[in-house]
């Protein structure tokens, strides 16, 4: 489920290249919610899981009927809950009870919710290792990660950056990507 919360079973040293946190010309770790509410219009915003700790969040959908990608911006802690820590890309129907609080955006197709390094809905799995450039540190059929810290080990790391792959017969359906440095 992509917005459920995650553990992070263990980092590669280094970071996960930058092509692969932006999506639709929002940067994780630089842009903030005001900020993507400027490009693609208003959306409420909501606690990704419930409690107040959990990340902010604005969720917008696709318009063309027969599209159902959904793409979520999360801004967590470490981000001051302003700042974007991670960009979930899904179906609306797979985000469950947080699918209600999509805006609708022309700008979110199929096609356009992609990372800059090529990361999209549908992608085959067996090229994923490829296209991220890295061995996944977690894998399963249905899911395989890949994170990366730049010291320590897992979370006692000075940055952690990866990406959540949600997958189904062989190709993607849902994926996260996040960056989150600690002060």
């Amino acid at each position: 489920m992509p917005l459920a919360e995650r553990a992070i079973p263990r980092a590669a040293l280094g970071r996960l290249d930058a092509k692969h946190l932006r999506v639709l010309g929002v940067f994780v770790g630089r842009d903030e919610l005001t900020s993507v509410e400027g490009r693609l219009g208003p959306a409420r915003r909501f606690r990704v899981t419930p409690g107040e700790g959990a990340p902010l969040a604005l969720c917008y959908r696709a318009t063309e009927p027969g599209d159902g990608t959904a793409v979520v911006f999360e801004a967590g802690a470490m981000g001051s809950w302003e700042t974007i820590t991670a960009i979930v890309v899904a179906d609306a129907q797979d985000l469950g009870e947080a699918a209600v609080y999509c805006g609708r955006s022309r700008v979110v197709t199929k096609k356009s919710a992609t990372t800059d390094g090529g990361l999209r809905l549908g992608t085959r799995k067996d090229s994923l290792n490829h296209l991220i450039g890295g061995t996944p540190t977690y894998q399963t059929d249905e899911r395989i990660d890949y994170h990366y810290a730049t010291s320590g080990e897992g979370v006692r790391a000075d940055h952690l950056s990866g990406v959540f792959v949600g997958c189904s017969e062989s190709h993607v359906v849902w994926f996260q990507v996040y960056s989150i440095e600690s002060f």
